[in-house]
């Protein structure tokens, strides 16, 4: 019979009232019509859904390689659906688009080195700089060359101012010459200044191995105490000297020692005049082109450091 499911206690009908049980019963069929034709409808959006998502599924799979028509699972991995070439939301065997950025960025870049290098050595060229290096390091040659910052540092080397090492000799240390590291990565193969100026590096290392000259009898070199180590600021040739002769008398039993005037980077306590303390900071900076640590240095190549 009739259910309250249908219609509320109050509006189900009653005897007297002109109201029959089967009106109401084609009531409730004509209900039972509806809802079974949204279904079908409901039922068929959804499967039209389900084709188009299935197509659109299809299509992608054809591009990727390792992949069934329709991209349909071949097994399962870590409990989750799988397709070759996928797992969950990881593509395997195939770049990811972070890996073919990156590798479109390298190619582009370094399609374009050549081009900035180009450019680099024109402005190098045209500022008159033709010993190679970047721009900011041709900027603080410039600088540290000026005629009042030449003599400023000049009061530094002992091999240029033989006032220096009564200045500093403070900071005077002996050091195994082994134990000194280089701080230019290419040095000339001829001597600049002091005594030997003119005269090839080999030279100075025949005198001491000889015996005209002894190791204390050499300028005092110009070292910065950084990390744990002496890195020769102002010498960089007569380390080289002194080098070959520490190696040409290795059989000698001894360590021959060099002197050096240290300064601790970057607090330079022992300069007294700021000036002078932040002119050789720079130098110090602009001295640093080592690519070994310091260990080995060449010679004869395009220098680019005085």
């Amino acid at each position: 019979g009739l259910s309250s499911r249908w219609l509320p206690a109050d509006r189900l009908p009653k005897r007297g009232e002109g109201g029959s049980v089967g009106a109401f019963c084609h009531h409730q069929i004509r209900i039972s019509t509806l809802l079974a034709r949204w279904g079908r409808a409901w039922f068929c959006c959804r499967k039209r859904t389900a084709m188009a998502r299935g197509a659109a599924r299809g299509k992608r799979s054809s591009t990727i390689p390792g992949t069934v028509h329709g991209g349909s699972p071949r097994g399962k991995k870590d409990g989750r659906r799988s397709w070759d070439g996928w797992s969950g939301s990881t593509w395997h065997g195939t770049d990811t688009w972070q890996e073919r950025s990156s590798r479109s960025s390298q190619e582009s870049w370094a399609s374009q080195e050549p081009v900035l290098s180009g450019y680099t050595r024109q402005a190098l060229d045209g500022l008159g700089c033709h010993e190679g290096g970047t721009l900011q390091s041709a900027m603080i040659r410039e600088f540290l060359r000026s005629e009042s910052l030449g003599k400023v540092l000049a009061r530094l080397d002992p091999a240029r101012c033989h006032r220096a090492e009564q200045e500093y000799w403070r900071l005077i240390e002996e050091i195994n010459i082994t134990d000194l590291k280089y701080s230019h990565n290419n040095i000339s193969r001829k001597f600049l200044h002091g005594d030997q100026e003119g005269l090839p590096v080999e030279s100075l290392a025949h005198d001491l191995f000889a015996g005209r000259l002894q190791p204390t009898d050499v300028a005092a070199l110009v070292g910065v105490r950084w990390q744990g180590k002496i890195f020769v600021i102002c010498g960089n040739r007569r380390c080289k000297a002194m080098k070959l002769f520490a190696e040409w008398s290795a059989s000698w039993g001894r360590q021959p020692k060099a002197r050096v005037i240290v300064h601790d980077f970057p607090g330079l306590s022992g300069i007294e005049d700021p000036d002078v303390r932040w002119a050789f900071m720079l130098k110090a900076t602009e001295a640093m082109s080592t690519l070994t640590g310091g260990e080995s240095v060449q010679v004869g190549r395009r220098c680019r450091h005085r």
